[in-house]
């Protein structure tokens, strides 16, 4: 949580103390300061904050704005390649003049593999579906409808077989006890989201979290908390008409010149609203939920007791690498990579979701499903090379930049690690009785 707001609300700190300190200064003119404050800088209020910002473990914190920011990254790269390559696979599958069946069952086959990946949006296979059968439907005489109506349909079908074949990846995942450690099957949150994802029907928590939530993770963790497959599609079936049919339809428009253009940037922000509200919603339903029902959450169960026991062994190392990492005792160079990287992939991220938003695109061209790679750069295509879609100088920069912070990320990593241990088994050499001679 800590990391999450410190990506958001980063630049906020420094201004607030800022404010405060020209407080204090106005404060002291009015004559308004007491003794025991006069000599500091800050209002109390203030100097608390200061206070705890120092108790926090900024190692750890900043090495996961790290990771947030890497996924920030990931995603806005992952789509625009997905694009690239749907358009590639797009104009291949017209050129091979499939009839209607095998159009549909090389779609549904290509559309389950990039679902399969985690790094492709839901949003970006069903464009492809609409843009396909779009294309599909006006080569071969038939009306746009068709296309959407068919895209619709198979969509709809595949995104239900994808959430199941994700659930049984989490499901195989979570045999093992590190990775139900990770996502933390003992911790309140985890539970409190499992309790929501177990109502069955319609339960407007448990559907914003299916719907909302990002496709590959959710599923995986339904599958790691093995729910109920058949309420867990259920509770999943919403996304047709709240994704599936206007993206479907978005991408059909896309193939008619002229038009789509206006239903994409309106499909887009009624997307985006809808993930920011029911984050909201889910956040808020998360504590609720957790703070309601704590005492049940918070006891001890026995299919657990494995996961319990693996936190139990390795609570000597984690207490070492907490006290390793303290950001007081990390040496000089070691805390610089740290606060480098983070300043690296929290800028790269910050450049992409400008990019994303903005009309005059600094890092990735604007390139869509329809464009063709082989038409030149001034027709909305790539010149006959995928790399085109990176602009120059900033495009590379960002993906440099980003393959440095990674490099950095990994280093301090490895040394947090190996000191880690190299103390923890000076302390046992320490605490070993040393044998009679």
């Amino acid at each position: 949580m800590r990391a999450f707001l410190i990506c958001m609300f980063n630049f906020a700190i420094p201004v607030m103390l800022l404010v405060d300190l020209l407080r204090q200064k106005v404060r002291r003119l009015r004559n308004v300061v007491t003794c025991p404050e006069a000599d500091d800088k800050f209002t109390p209020m203030g100097r608390r904050v200061i206070d705890d910002l120092r108790a926090w473990n900024w190692a750890m914190i900043l090495r996961k704005v790290d990771i947030l920011s890497f996924i920030c990254i990931l995603l806005f790269v992952g789509l625009k390649a997905t694009y690239v390559f749907f358009s590639w696979l797009n104009y291949f599958l017209l050129a091979s003049e499939l009839d209607t069946l095998a159009m549909c069952g090389l779609v549904f086959v290509i559309g389950f593999l990039m679902f399969m990946l985690p790094i492709v949006p839901g949003t970006a296979v069903y464009l492809f579906s609409g843009v396909v059968l779009g294309f599909y439907a006006a080569s071969t005489g038939r009306q746009l409808v068709n296309g959407i109506i068919l895209g619709s349909v198979l969509t709809s079908v595949l995104k239900h077989v994808a959430c199941t074949g994700q659930y049984f990846i989490g499901y195989l995942a979570g045999k093992s006890v590190h990775v139900q450690r990770f996502v933390g099957v003992d911790k309140v949150p985890t539970r409190a989201m499992e309790m929501i994802l177990n109502k069955r029907g319609f339960a407007l928590g448990k559907v914003c979290i299916l719907v909302a939530g990002p496709d590959f993770p959710t599923s995986v963790l339904c599958g790691i908390l093995k729910l109920n497959i058949p309420q867990m599609l259920l509770g999943t079936t919403p996304v047709i008409f709240v994704s599936i049919i206007p993206q479907v339809t978005v991408g059909a428009l896309l193939t008619v010149p002229g038009n789509g253009k206006e239903y994409s940037a309106v499909a887009t922000v009624f997307a985006g609203a809808l993930q920011v509200l029911a984050t909201l919603y889910v956040s808020y339903k998360i504590l609720k939920t957790a703070e309601e029902n704590y005492q049940e959450l918070s006891q001890h169960r026995e299919e657990h007791k494995q996961v319990a026991d693996l936190t139990k062994q390795e609570a000597s190392y984690t207490r070492k690498f907490l006290e390793v990492s303290s950001w007081p005792r990390l040496p000089f160079y070691v805390r610089a990579m740290i606060v480098l990287s983070s300043t690296i992939f929290w800028g790269a991220a910050f450049v992409l979701v400008i990019d994303f938003f903005s009309t005059q695109k600094i890092c990735f061209r604007r390139f869509s499903m329809t464009d063709r790679i082989e038409d030149d750069l001034a027709g909305g295509g790539l010149g006959g090379n995928v790399w085109n879609i990176v602009m120059q100088p900033l495009g590379s920069i960002v993906l440099g930049s980003t393959l440095l912070a990674c490099l950095l990320h990994v280093f301090v990593g490895v040394w947090l690690d190996r000191v880690t241990r190299r103390q923890l088994h000076l302390v046992v050499d320490l605490d070993s009785p040393v044998p009679d001679g």
